[in-house]
């Protein structure tokens, strides 16, 4: 504590700062599908169902990812990205998504606003919009004459009027129009000089000059009044209704006319028109994306900026030829011969897959094809190997539809996501096996024993009924052919220390690097780790049995610091203690980590 001095400047020397290492939140996948609505190719955070539907609209006919969403929190799912896809660029004849939209002309017959549904598809053809400039709620009259070139004036009340709005002075022989800068109650001031004078006597009013812009689809309305059209004021009308309208954007157009011509002619119920969901033509494209950085992200690109992300769903993937066909397109077919292309869902998984292993934090939740047979499902298989992916089957039954006792078909994927969400809350390294579907009530193929061995031993976790306990997870393998990486619990482990491990010593590239450095590194990375072996995180009886820290001169030559790099070895084990997966920490300005087996 420090002492009770006199007043005065004093310098005292700080604590440390001390590193902060822990294991990040897990079990929040990233979801890839299509909607009615939403966002386009944007991360959308998503906390249950109720949300989703609010977000991205009424379920799309034949899309599995609102039963994916549901499932994932219906089985322990606490938080979920979800990305609209949609077909986006055009090629040759191809219909991407688009806005329904309006322009305005203004007084003068020039274009000044345009009006455009929030996102694209054909639900914004049904947002009405009606735009009024009403008659002025708030009026005052000056209370002293104005010259020409004043600035300011003094008034009766200045009660309702707002710095930013624009206001008319009229005596009734003429009016001009200023923009309030200053606002007491008895004075207003502007920015404006004037080139002709009021009298008070006349009697000269002073009035603000508002829009009002109401939305409306069916069942829902929404309305924004007193709206302005100067950019300095609290209620301008772009910058309001695109922060709180949950149906439009507008955007200024900056008409040439001077106010109040500038203003838009006033609209009743003018219904948007353009609007298309990007269905028709949807291609695996579309799906696997790209990054080209902030704002240029799509499809699984997208999620590249949410390092939150640890799993990868694409429920959707085989829905995808059945929906673009019922919006009259041949998307993931051949152009010749109109069949679907099995090609074009490998390309999406594997690009799954790749943006897994490239960023090596997260895990791709697999579907089977719908209706693979045995041998279907062991030759889907053969075409992957890696431990960034987990391949499912079959699919899982669940009730719905139109009949009382209708059933519909969809991927197990999202119940799976939240399977794991709810394996973790003891931890990544509860293997996420043995767990109940809840909402499943029946299998699409029912596998026997033998069946079950034969796929668990290729790495295709099956789903198994078991009578009284209901639908289960039965297998907890990778798609990798190599034994280190054989058990999604191994993979998420050490994927969940890259997390904690790079988040948690960035601190180290503003300390000098040396021997003293060194040493705290393996001091605070072994305390971490041994928490970490407490609660079961690693096999072995003790703390060096299950892990090593290695950072020294051995690992950091002098080349290695001249060049502003720190390298940290970590050595764990986390299926037997007798095998260790080392991994690499290096802390720069690239902040690169390595990976490899012993």
């Amino acid at each position: 504590m420090s002492k009770i001095r006199s007043p005065g400047v004093y310098i005292e020397k700080g604590l440390d700062r001390e590193p902060t290492l822990g294991m990040g939140p897990s079990g929040q996948p990233g979801f890839l599908g299509l909607c009615t609505r939403g966002p386009l190719h944007t991360p959308v955070r998503v906390t249950n169902y109720e949300q989703f539907l609010d977000t991205f609209g009424a379920p799309l006919e034949g899309s599995h990812l609102p039963r994916a969403i549901e499932g994932f929190f219906e089985n322990g799912g606490k938080v979920c990205y979800v990305v609209r896809v949609a077909h986006t660029f055009r090629r040759g004849r191809s219909r991407v998504a688009t806005v329904a939209q309006q322009t305005l002309p203004d007084r003068k017959g020039e274009a000044t606003i345009r009006l455009e549904a929030r996102d694209q598809g054909t639900w914004g053809n049904d947002i009405r919009v009606t735009v009024k400039t009403p008659e002025p709620s708030v009026q005052t009259l000056m209370t002293r004459d104005l010259d020409p070139g004043q600035t300011s004036i003094g008034v009766r009340s200045g009660r309702g009027f707002q710095v930013g709005s624009i206001c008319r002075l009229s005596d009734g022989k003429q009016e001009r129009y200023v923009t309030i800068n200053r606002v007491t109650s008895r004075e207003l001031g502007w920015l404006e000089q004037l080139d002709v004078g009021f009298r008070s006597s006349a009697p000269t009013l002073i009035e603000p000059m508002t829009l009002e812009i109401t939305a409306e689809v069916p069942g829902y309305r929404e309305s924004f009044d007193n709206l302005s059209f100067a950019p300095l004021s609290g209620r301008y009308f772009e910058r309001l209704i695109n922060a709180e309208s949950e149906l439009l954007r507008v955007h200024n157009l900056k008409s040439g006319s001077k106010f109040p011509d500038n203003l838009p002619v006033e609209v009743e119920r003018l219904q948007l028109q353009g609007g298309t969901d990007g269905l028709r033509d949807i291609q695996p494209a579309d799906f696997i994306g790209i990054n080209n950085g902030p704002g240029l992200r799509f499809g699984l690109g997208a999620l590249e900026e949410v390092d939150e992300v640890d799993l990868i769903v694409i429920p959707d993937l085989f829905a995808a030829p059945e929906i673009s066909a019922a919006h009259g397109g041949r998307g993931f077919r051949n152009p010749r011969s109109g069949k679907v292309n099995p090609r074009d869902f490998y390309a999406v998984q594997e690009a799954m897959v790749s943006h897994c292993e490239r960023l090596k934090t997260r895990i791709a939740l697999l579907d089977m094809p719908p209706k693979a047979s045995f041998e279907e499902a062991q030759a889907w298989r053969l075409m992957f190997d890696s431990d960034y992916a987990a391949l499912y089957y079959p699919w899982i039954v669940l009730p719905g539809g139109s009949g009382p006792r209708s059933k519909i078909i969809v991927p197990p994927s999202g119940h799976i996501a939240g399977a794991f969400a709810r394996s973790d809350e003891e931890g990544v390294q509860n293997p996420p096996a043995n767990e109940e579907l809840i909402g499943a009530i029946d299998l699409d193929t029912l596998l026997n024993d033998a069946h079950l061995a034969e796929l668990n031993n290729k790495g295709i976790n099956c789903i198994k009924y078991i009578p009284f306990r209901g639908i289960r997870i039965w297998g907890v393998r990778t798609m990798s052919s190599d034994p280190q990486w054989r058990y999604i619990n191994v993979r998420r482990i050490i994927n969940a220390l890259r997390m904690a491990i790079e988040s948690g010593t960035q601190w180290v590239v503003f300390e000098p690097n040396n021997s003293v450095l060194w040493k705290k590194i393996e001091m605070e990375l072994s305390a971490f780790l041994t928490e970490l072996w407490r609660q079961g995180y690693f096999q072995g009886l003790t703390p060096e049995e299950s892990f090593y820290v290695k950072c020294d001169e051995d690992l950091n030559l002098p080349e290695t610091v001249d060049a502003g790099q720190l390298f940290c070895e970590i050595g764990v084990a986390p299926v037997r203690p007798a095998e260790f997966i080392i991994f690499r920490v290096q802390q720069s300005m690239e902040h690169r980590t390595d990976e490899k087996d012993e």
